[in-house]
């Protein structure tokens, strides 16, 4: 069975004195049962190897290690490779007969955008399976998210539940961090959509070269028929282009496909859009005009994959949001807007949509996170303060930064524009719950930073904190709530 399972994986026999067969593979030794195989996998703030003697103590009999290990056991095999994590989507794929590999895998990458075009293109591809940062879902089950992109034996896994359920393509968000750390290693993309590339990450990549080189690594793992979707409103978008000279492209303007917004406000956008197979106008709850990019390359995609156009108008129109982004709670005038907006460019363009539609007044949440992007603090201020009539800097899993400072790094960039004022109030919880109560009928409140999240990390522990369950409970507060739930649903199809 070992030889089945390292199939074109360079490995040295450390120990092999286990005749036995396999139950299934794990990297974390906690969830390791009689019979499984370990691979011991070197993360950030842990190493698989120092798990090992619990791993055996749990039943494994195989244990795959990158180093040397000291291992008490003469019942079990242990086999070694240069790079565990490298190869563990291949051992999976392996041991699990390749599911992988009967799906359409279709990457969705970029900075901003992810979330929302590949739930769309989720939503237009009927039989298809999504793995994302707002969770998981195969057709057998719904899974709460780790990571934007899971370690490839978990990908593997479920693109195998994805299969036994029916399910044709497998629509993937892929992050920087998740092409680098080998967590797609091994896939095969049918197609891969670039979004966008903005200043984010830089405390892990050197620099937007490195970043853009890491991003564009998906695409050197197309098949040979691949489909490649790119904007040609963003810059490294247009490289894409240049490289990849049979890319679909998008944009307001120019490209393959191309859209305009003929009607918008806070509860519905009617866009046309026009491409290769034709023109269609179509509505939509998913508002503003980067949703009209996301939507235009989920069009392309599912255009180039199978032709299909007439149906997609309606498709989409199942869409009531995409948990954390642009999520809209209303009650009695008042909208709170839950959106993930992190960035100076996702900041703005929320802001802009919003200015649009404006009502009364515009009140904006915004927060540094801690550990994170320092260096953009005062830029989420700067474009707060353009756009809104009041600030609340609050604070986004500060970790084990202070939080005031991180909300005094942010206020150095307010310019003291008359037109718009601002306050902190560190507890999240409390800042939003003093906007909700303040505002009137026909103000609109916008939340950023927190999205989806279900947490808020402070000194290494993950408190528990939903930032839709905070407005709901604020709403409650204000006896403005009517029987309406807003809990909100990961997978919100009508």
């Amino acid at each position: 069975m070992i030889e089945k399972i390292f199939n074109g994986i360079e490995r040295e026999v450390i120990q092999e004195r286990y005749a036995g067969s396999y139950n299934k593979i794990e990297y974390d030794s906690r969830r390791i049962q009689e019979g499984d195989i370990f691979v011991a996998l070197v993360g950030e703030m842990n190493d698989g190897h120092d798990y090992i003697d619990y791993a055996i103590r749990n039943g494994a009999k195989l244990i795959v290690v990158s180093k040397e290990a000291a291992v008490r056991n003469e019942e079990i095999n242990i086999l070694r490779v240069e790079n565990t994590r490298k190869v563990l989507g291949r051992i999976a794929s392996n041991f699990y007969d390749g599911p992988e590999k009967k799906l359409k895998i279709l990457g969705v990458t970029g900075t901003n955008g992810k979330t929302t075009t590949a739930y769309i293109l989720h939503t237009l591809l009927e039989d298809s399976a999504f793995i994302g940062s707002i969770g998981i879902e195969t057709g057998g089950g719904i899974y709460p998210p780790v990571n934007t992109t899971p370690e490839s034996l978990d990908i593997i896994r479920y693109a195998k539940e994805a299969l036994e359920n029916g399910k044709k393509y497998l629509v993937l968000e892929v992050s920087s961090q998740g092409i680098d750390n080998f967590r797609v290693e091994g896939l095969e993309f049918a197609g891969g959509i670039f979004t966008n590339l903005t200043r984010e990450h830089l405390d892990y990549h050197k620099g937007m070269e490195e970043y853009y080189s890491v991003k564009e690594g998906m695409f050197r793992q197309l098949k040979d028929d691949g489909i490649i979707v790119t904007s040609i409103e963003d810059e490294y978008g247009r490289r894409i282009k240049e490289r990849y000279r049979d890319a679909l492209t998008y944009g307001y303007n120019s490209g393959d496909y191309r859209g305009k917004v003929l009607k918008l406000d806070l509860n519905l956008m009617k866009v046309r859009v026009d491409g290769p197979k034709g023109s269609f106008t179509l509505e939509t709850s998913l508002i503003g005009e980067y949703n009209l990019l996301n939507i235009m390359a989920a069009i392309a995609m599912v255009e180039g994959l199978c032709g299909e156009g007439e149906a997609l108008p309606e498709r989409l129109r199942k869409i009531s949001f995409v948990e954390g982004r642009m999520q809209i709670v209303e009650e009695e005038g008042i909208r709170v807007i839950v959106d993930y907006a992190h960035t100076e460019d996702a900041l703005e363009k929320v802001l802009k949509t919003l200015v649009k539609c404006r009502g009364r007044k515009l009140y904006t949440l915004i927060s540094g996170t801690g550990e994170r992007y320092a260096e953009k603090r005062p830029g989420l201020a700067e474009i707060a303060e353009r756009y809104s009539d009041h600030v609340m800097v609050s604070s986004n899993s500060p970790r084990h930064e202070d939080p005031m400072k991180i909300a005094l790094e942010v206020a150095k960039g307010f310019k003291g524009l008359m037109s718009c004022s601002y306050e902190i109030e560190i507890e999240r919880a409390s800042a939003v719950k003093k906007l909700i109560h303040r505002a009137q009928e026909g103000d609109i409140i916008l939340l950023t930073g927190k999205g989806h999240e279900s947490y808020q990390e402070i000194r290494g522990v993950k408190n528990k904190y939903k930032e839709i369950e905070v407005v709901k409970e604020a709403l409650m507060e204000l006896k403005i709530v009517r029987g309406i739930d807003f809990s909100g649903k990961l997978f919100n199809k009508k």
